[in-house]
Parts: structure tokens; C-alpha cells; sequence
């Protein structure tokens, strides 16, 4: 028990400090947009001071009249938009190379001494915890891409700040989608080396890179090239080459390219053969109800993770996603509903075995 609580904090901590990576770049890029208009408010305070200069000479007299007119074609070349756009391209490129921790485990080190059946019985037991992550994020994503479309949809629907949220929140959970597939990919490809199958494939295997400190112990990042440029977007503009899943295009249209991602078929996922394994690590107790909900809407399921509802259920709640989608259960059925769909019932003591 306490291995696997070990395991299931170390997943967690690998999140979060994907999470801490992704807020600090968020933060880099609005100081970039703050700092563009501070220079675009600079400009504009030295275009009106040199204009009035200008107004203060012409007042002088015929002798100054030529200083006037030299001075006034300067007025007149002044563009802020154009200088703007200049300090933009002159600066516009900026190599950065996030590294992502990725996930490594005891049992993914071959030289480490373990019995072949609990390794791959630890190996199979961490691409399950992986895979429910990697579902859960991608759950997440479709909740921000139907955001962002009802945003490209109804232009006035949400203001620049809003969009450029959504922006953000799609290229961190592309980001975290990558971490858990390549952490995947890994111990897959462990799994396939004891089991004697063909290496599997991974369009961003090329970018992992592994070393061993001074303990010897393997610590593993995925390094993706992109390209950071300056811009008043509160994100990056389009990435180009194996930063495709950065690809946006922001400065006027606010639109976000979304990538066509792998599936697990398209990375050759291996089928283990091992069969004297059984994950029950989380059938001991029924999942904890944090509180209950009363359908206002009907809602008809479209995904096989999803339950449908009907006006008056009473659905248990057992997981609240920041995606708009809760978590609950109804009639014995599992699954994801829209939290618009619902009104939260005062809290009180429940269990799974209510509804």
C-alpha cells in the first residue's frame, strides 16, 4: 500500500510541476504584452510632445521656418503602428526549449534488480494510472476547444483577455497531453523489451532526453523546439517544424489552430500478454461523494464516458473538472454531465449506494 500511495504522489507531483511550468511561461508572455504597450504608450508620449515642439517653433517667426518644416516631416513619418510592427520583427525571435519532467519509475530502469513478473506487473499497473490521466485531460481539452469555438463563433461573446485565457489553457493542456502519452510511451516501451515485441513509435520520441545523477538514478525530459514571439496575443504566435502542437495564429482573429494529435493506435500502443495481473488497487472502497445534484435539463450522452440525465435525477457527484464537466453517478452508471445542465443540492451526508 504505501509503494502505491508512493507511486500515485509521484504522478501527482509530476502534474503539478507541469502545471508550475506552464504558469510561469503564462506569466513571461503577458509581461511581454505589457511591456509592448508600455512602449506603444512611450511613443505616443513622445509623437504629442515633439508635436507640440513643433507647434512652439512654428510660432517663432519666418526665421525658424525652415526648422518648422523639417521638423513637421518627422511629425509626419511618425507610425506607431509601423515602429511597432519594426521592433516586432527585428526582435521577433526568441530561441526557448521547455523542458518537461517527464514520468520515470523503479521498475522502467532494466539495471535495476526485480523479478520479471512484478515488473511487468508494475508496469502495467502505471500505464493504467497514465492512460486515466491522459483521459482526463483530454476530456478537459475537448471542454476548452468547445469554448474556444463558441468564442471563434460569436466574436462579441468574450473579450480579448478571455480568449486569450482559453489560448493559454489549450497550450497547457496540449503541453501536460504530451508529458503523459511520452511518459507512456516509455514504460510501453519497456513493457515491449521484456515481452520480446517491436519497439513502439512516438512522433516525439526524438525529443527525450535521459541522464543519471550522481546516484545513478535515470531522470528523463522532453525537450520540443519552439519559437517564442513578441507579441500582443497573451500567448505565442504559430510555432513551425515539432512545435506543431503550439500552433496558433492570435494577433487579429484570435484563433487557435488545434493539432492533429497521435492516437494510441497511431503510436503502435503494445498489448501486453501478461495476464496473472489484476488492477483491483482502487476497488477496495467506492468512490468518495463530495455532493449531490439535481438535473434541470436533459442531457442524451455522446461519449461512452458520459451519462445521460433527465429533469429531477438526483446524480451523486463524485469529481468536479474545472472544464465545466462533473463527474457522478446515476441508476448504477458512472460518467460525465455538464454542470449547466444541474443545480448543486444543499451538502449533506451521502453515500455511493443512495441513487
Amino acid at each position: 500500500d504505501s509503494v502505491q500511495k508512493s507511486e500515485a504522489d509521484y504522478l501527482d507531483l509530476v502534474v503539478k510541476a507541469e502545471r508550475a511550468r506552464h504558469d510561469w511561461e503564462a506569466t513571461a508572455y503577458k509581461c511581454c504584452a505589457l511591456m509592448q504597450t508600455l512602449e506603444e504608450e512611450r511613443i505616443k508620449f513622445m509623437h504629442e510632445l515633439l508635436n507640440k515642439y513643433n507647434s512652439f517653433l512654428s510660432e517663432i517667426g519666418p526665421k525658424m521656418s525652415q526648422s518648422c518644416n523639417r521638423l513637421g516631416e518627422s511629425v509626419l513619418c511618425v507610425d506607431i503602428s509601423a515602429d511597432i510592427a519594426h521592433m516586432i520583427e527585428h526582435y521577433k525571435t526568441v530561441d526557448y526549449i521547455p523542458e518537461q519532467l517527464l514520468y520515470d519509475c523503479y521498475e522502467e530502469d532494466t539495471s535495476n534488480t526485480l523479478k520479471m513478473e512484478r515488473r511487468k506487473a508494475a508496469l502495467l499497473r502505471k500505464l493504467s494510472r497514465l492512460s486515466t490521466e491522459i483521459d482526463r485531460e483530454k476530456k478537459s481539452r475537448e471542454g476548452v476547444q468547445h469554448l474556444h469555438q463558441v468564442y471563434s463563433d460569436r466574436p462579441g461573446f468574450a473579450d480579448s483577455e478571455a480568449k486569450g485565457e482559453v489560448h493559454q489553457q489549450l497550450i497547457h493542456l496540449n503541453a501536460m497531453i504530451d508529458l503523459l502519452e511520452v511518459s507512456q510511451f516509455k514504460l510501453q516501451c519497456t513493457l515491449a523489451l521484456l515481452e520480446g515485441h517491436n519497439k513502439p513509435e512516438h512522433p516525439l520520441s526524438q525529443y527525450i532526453e535521459q541522464h543519471r545523477d550522481k546516484q545513478g538514478i535515470m531522470h528523463s525530459t522532453l525537450r520540443i523546439p519552439t519559437v517564442v514571439t513578441l507579441g500582443a496575443t497573451g500567448g505565442p504566435p504559430p510555432a513551425s517544424g515539432a512545435a506543431h502542437r503550439h500552433s496558433t495564429f492570435m494577433p487579429h482573429g484570435n484563433s487557435v489552430a488545434m493539432r492533429s494529435e497521435p492516437t494510441r493506435m497511431e503510436t503502435n500502443y503494445v498489448e501486453s500478454t501478461y495476464d496473472g495481473y489484476s488492477d483491483t488497487e482502487f476497488d477496495d472502497c467506492p468512490p468518495e461523494v463530495i455532493c449531490q445534484c439535481k438535473a434541470q435539463f436533459a442531457f442524451t450522452s455522446s461519449e461512452k464516458d458520459e451519462i445521460s440525465i433527465q429533469p429531477g435525477d438526483v446524480i451523486n457527484v463524485h469529481e468536479k473538472l474545472q472544464d465545466g464537466w462533473w463527474c457522478g453517478e446515476l441508476h448504477g452508471h458512472t460518467g460525465y454531465f455538464p454542470a449547466s445542465y444541474v443545480e448543486e443540492l444543499p451538502t449533506r451526508h451521502t453515500s455511493s449506494s443512495e441513487v
